[in-house]
Protein backbone atom coordinates (compact mmCIF):
# COMPACT_ATOMS: atom_id res chain seq x y z
CA UNK A 1 0.00 0.00 0.00
CA UNK A 2 1.40 3.38 -1.01
CA UNK A 3 2.01 6.10 1.56
CA UNK A 4 0.83 8.90 -0.75
CA UNK A 5 -2.05 10.00 -2.96
CA UNK A 6 -1.77 11.74 -6.32
CA UNK A 7 -3.99 14.83 -6.23
CA UNK A 8 -6.42 15.78 -9.00
CA UNK A 9 -3.71 18.15 -10.28
CA UNK A 10 -1.03 15.43 -10.34
CA UNK A 11 0.85 16.38 -7.16
CA UNK A 12 2.07 13.71 -4.72
CA UNK A 13 0.61 14.23 -1.23
CA UNK A 14 1.84 11.99 1.57
CA UNK A 15 -0.86 10.45 3.77
CA UNK A 16 1.34 11.12 6.80
CA UNK A 17 2.85 14.59 6.30
CA UNK A 18 5.91 13.54 8.30
CA UNK A 19 6.99 11.39 5.34
CA UNK A 20 7.65 14.71 3.54
CA UNK A 21 9.99 15.99 6.28
CA UNK A 22 13.72 15.36 6.31
CA UNK A 23 14.60 16.60 9.81
CA UNK A 24 12.99 16.84 13.25
CA UNK A 25 9.76 15.41 11.86
CA UNK A 26 8.01 15.08 15.23
CA UNK A 27 8.57 18.67 16.35
CA UNK A 28 5.66 20.23 18.26
CA UNK A 29 5.52 23.22 15.89
CA UNK A 30 4.84 20.96 12.91
CA UNK A 31 2.17 19.06 14.81
CA UNK A 32 0.40 22.24 15.98
CA UNK A 33 0.35 23.87 12.56
CA UNK A 34 -0.59 20.71 10.68
CA UNK A 35 -3.66 20.20 12.89
CA UNK A 36 -5.19 23.60 12.04
CA UNK A 37 -8.32 23.21 9.88
CA UNK A 38 -6.96 25.66 7.27
CA UNK A 39 -3.95 23.36 6.81
CA UNK A 40 -6.08 20.46 5.55
CA UNK A 41 -7.19 19.91 1.98
CA UNK A 42 -10.95 20.26 1.69
CA UNK A 43 -11.69 18.54 -1.64
CA UNK A 44 -10.65 16.01 -4.22
CA UNK A 45 -8.63 12.86 -3.73
CA UNK A 46 -6.55 14.50 -0.99
CA UNK A 47 -9.46 15.77 1.12
CA UNK A 48 -8.57 15.66 4.82
CA UNK A 49 -4.83 15.29 4.25
CA UNK A 50 -2.37 17.86 5.56
CA UNK A 51 -1.05 20.46 3.13
CA UNK A 52 2.33 19.68 4.71
CA UNK A 53 2.19 16.34 2.89
CA UNK A 54 2.36 17.96 -0.56
CA UNK A 55 5.64 17.46 -2.36
CA UNK A 56 5.26 21.15 -3.33
CA UNK A 57 4.66 22.47 0.20
CA UNK A 58 6.53 25.76 0.56
CA UNK A 59 6.16 25.46 4.33
CA UNK A 60 7.88 22.07 4.44
CA UNK A 61 10.61 23.08 2.02
CA UNK A 62 11.28 26.06 4.32
CA UNK A 63 11.23 23.80 7.39
CA UNK A 64 13.59 21.23 5.84
CA UNK A 65 16.10 23.89 4.80
CA UNK A 66 16.12 26.23 7.78
CA UNK A 67 15.71 23.59 10.49
CA UNK A 68 18.61 21.65 8.97
CA UNK A 69 20.80 24.76 8.91
CA UNK A 70 19.83 25.51 12.50
CA UNK A 71 20.38 22.02 13.90
CA UNK A 72 23.68 21.65 12.05
CA UNK A 73 24.83 25.07 13.33
CA UNK A 74 25.17 26.36 9.75
CA UNK A 75 23.00 29.49 9.67
CA UNK A 76 26.13 31.44 8.68
CA UNK A 77 25.72 29.87 5.20
CA UNK A 78 22.35 31.61 4.86
CA UNK A 79 23.73 34.91 6.17
CA UNK A 80 26.61 34.70 3.66
CA UNK A 81 24.23 33.91 0.80
CA UNK A 82 22.14 37.02 1.43
CA UNK A 83 25.14 39.16 2.42
CA UNK A 84 24.13 39.86 6.03
CA UNK A 85 26.80 40.40 8.68
CA UNK A 86 25.26 39.17 11.92
CA UNK A 87 25.37 36.39 14.49
CA UNK A 88 22.48 33.96 14.53
CA UNK A 89 20.41 33.72 17.74
CA UNK A 90 17.20 31.89 16.86
CA UNK A 91 14.44 30.86 14.45
CA UNK A 92 10.69 31.05 14.53
CA UNK A 93 8.57 28.96 12.18
CA UNK A 94 5.14 30.47 11.48
CA UNK A 95 5.78 32.65 14.53
CA UNK A 96 6.35 29.68 16.86
CA UNK A 97 9.35 28.76 18.95
CA UNK A 98 10.64 25.29 17.95
CA UNK A 99 11.44 24.37 21.54
CA UNK A 100 8.11 25.30 23.14
CA UNK A 101 5.65 25.34 20.24
CA UNK A 102 4.36 28.69 21.51
CA UNK A 103 3.74 31.75 19.35
CA UNK A 104 6.37 34.38 20.13
CA UNK A 105 4.75 37.08 22.31
CA UNK A 106 6.99 39.89 21.00
CA UNK A 107 6.17 39.06 17.40
CA UNK A 108 2.48 38.83 18.29
CA UNK A 109 2.49 42.31 19.83
CA UNK A 110 4.10 43.80 16.71
CA UNK A 111 1.73 41.94 14.36
CA UNK A 112 -1.27 43.11 16.40
CA UNK A 113 -0.20 46.72 15.81
CA UNK A 114 0.63 46.31 12.11
CA UNK A 115 -2.31 44.05 11.26
CA UNK A 116 -5.08 44.46 13.86
CA UNK A 117 -7.79 41.81 14.04
CA UNK A 118 -10.38 43.91 12.17
CA UNK A 119 -8.15 43.80 9.04
CA UNK A 120 -7.74 40.02 8.88
CA UNK A 121 -9.31 38.13 6.01
CA UNK A 122 -9.10 34.67 7.58
CA UNK A 123 -6.06 34.87 9.79
CA UNK A 124 -3.30 37.22 10.79
CA UNK A 125 -0.10 37.33 8.74
CA UNK A 126 2.09 34.34 9.46
CA UNK A 127 5.68 34.65 8.19
CA UNK A 128 7.15 31.28 7.18
CA UNK A 129 10.50 31.71 8.91
CA UNK A 130 11.87 34.50 11.06
CA UNK A 131 15.64 34.48 11.50
CA UNK A 132 16.70 36.37 14.60
CA UNK A 133 20.22 37.71 14.82
CA UNK A 134 21.92 40.05 17.26
CA UNK A 135 21.44 43.05 14.95
CA UNK A 136 18.83 41.93 12.42
CA UNK A 137 15.53 40.17 12.13
CA UNK A 138 14.86 38.59 8.72
CA UNK A 139 11.35 37.63 7.62
CA UNK A 140 11.53 34.88 5.01
CA UNK A 141 8.41 34.13 2.98
CA UNK A 142 8.88 31.43 0.34
CA UNK A 143 6.99 31.39 -2.93
CA UNK A 144 7.37 28.61 -5.46
CA UNK A 145 6.11 28.14 -8.96
CA UNK A 146 5.64 25.24 -11.31
CA UNK A 147 8.77 23.31 -12.13
CA UNK A 148 10.49 24.95 -15.10
CA UNK A 149 8.19 27.99 -15.14
CA UNK A 150 9.25 31.51 -14.18
CA UNK A 151 8.40 32.38 -10.58
CA UNK A 152 6.03 35.34 -10.44
CA UNK A 153 4.28 34.89 -7.10
CA UNK A 154 5.29 38.38 -5.96
CA UNK A 155 4.11 40.14 -9.11
CA UNK A 156 0.93 42.13 -8.56
CA UNK A 157 -1.77 42.56 -11.15
CA UNK A 158 -3.46 45.26 -9.06
CA UNK A 159 -2.08 48.04 -6.91
CA UNK A 160 -1.91 47.54 -3.16
CA UNK A 161 -5.21 47.96 -1.37
CA UNK A 162 -5.85 50.57 1.31
CA UNK A 163 -5.46 47.77 3.83
CA UNK A 164 -1.94 46.96 2.56
CA UNK A 165 -0.98 50.64 2.55
CA UNK A 166 -2.11 50.78 6.19
CA UNK A 167 0.11 47.79 7.02
CA UNK A 168 3.05 49.56 5.42
CA UNK A 169 2.40 52.74 7.40
CA UNK A 170 1.97 50.80 10.66
CA UNK A 171 5.19 48.85 10.02
CA UNK A 172 7.33 51.99 9.58
CA UNK A 173 7.54 52.46 13.34
CA UNK A 174 9.12 49.01 13.73
CA UNK A 175 11.42 48.61 10.74
CA UNK A 176 14.29 50.79 9.51
CA UNK A 177 14.18 49.51 5.94
CA UNK A 178 11.32 48.82 3.57
CA UNK A 179 10.39 45.25 2.88
CA UNK A 180 11.69 43.82 -0.39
Amino acid sequence: MENFVISDTGVKVFKDYRDNITIDRDNVVLKKKSELPREKYNRGKVKGLSRFGSENSEDIKSWNLFRTLQLQDNMNKYYNLINVDDLFEGLLFWGMNVETGEFDKHLKSVLDKIEPHNLWNIQQTEPDVIIIGRKTVIFNESKLGRRGAPIDAWNRKDSFSKKHELYKENAKQYFKEDFI
